[in-house]
């Protein structure tokens, strides 16, 4: 179906930044594209600004963020500090 197909192109585009776990970052854009589309078909957008510069801004946005959160998460188990070795921290846990 559309969706399906829609759907597994987002994964897609996600794949490079090897996710944990990836629905919520598929939920995530989908969610921004489908609320500027919707926003623009309303006619929300009458400011002088370029739309598709605005549209390029918010997905690049998200993809910072993207980066940015992926940072946050340890690449492999943590060394021995203190802690047994290879248990993760409170607050790696919680990321």
């Amino acid at each position: 179906t559309a969706i399906q197909n829609m759907m597994a192109v987002i994964r897609t585009v996600l794949e490079p930044y090897c996710l944990v776990e990836p629905t919520h970052a598929v939920r995530c854009l989908r969610s921004l594209m489908h609320g500027f589309v919707s926003l623009e078909a309303a006619g929300w957008f009458n400011a002088p600004a370029d739309k598709e510069e605005s549209y390029r801004y918010l997905i690049a946005t998200f993809i910072n963020g993207i980066e940015s959160s992926q940072q946050l998460l340890p690449s492999s188990p943590p060394a021995a500090t203190g802690d047994a070795a290879g248990q993760r921290t409170e607050r790696e846990t919680k990321l």
